[in-house]
């Protein structure tokens, strides 16, 4: 059964998105960006998880992060909400995203908290859900 999603929680995944864009000015939340923004969190997937994910694609060392960003054979990026919310590859990418996050890495923030601006914060040791 799918979860009531709030407005809220929604623009939080999103202001992290865009403010990584060139041109964030000129980047929407379309309909069909919310939608998919809702559509993983009904899912069961938090607001935390899927900005520690946004986070870690745009500022990770790690190799998937790299990738994404164009340091592939193609040079080619993949950092659109549609590839990185992918729902058939989410169920890997939030416990590498978390686990980043935890760790405090560079990007990550202040002792791998996730600040959110309401009150949705993952901190250290937290543990995400293995069944989706």
């Amino acid at each position: 059964m799918a979860r009531e999603v709030k407005a809220e929680e929604v623009e939080l995944v999103w202001d992290e998105w865009q403010k990584r864009q060139r041109r964030p000015d000129l980047v929407r939340l379309t309909d069909e960006r919310r939608k998919l923004i809702r559509a993983r969190l009904a899912l069961g997937y938090t607001t935390p998880e899927l900005v520690a994910l946004v986070r870690f694609a745009y500022e990770s060392s790690d190799r998937r992060a790299r990738f994404w960003r164009g340091e592939n054979e193609d040079k080619k990026t993949f950092l659109d909400l549609e590839n990185l919310l992918r729902v058939t590859k989410l169920g890997d990418r939030i416990p590498v995203a978390v686990e980043w996050s935890e760790r405090g890495e560079p990007g990550a923030g202040a002792a791998g908290v996730i600040p959110t601006g309401a009150g949705l914060v993952l901190k250290p040791g937290a543990r995400t859900r293995s069944a989706r």
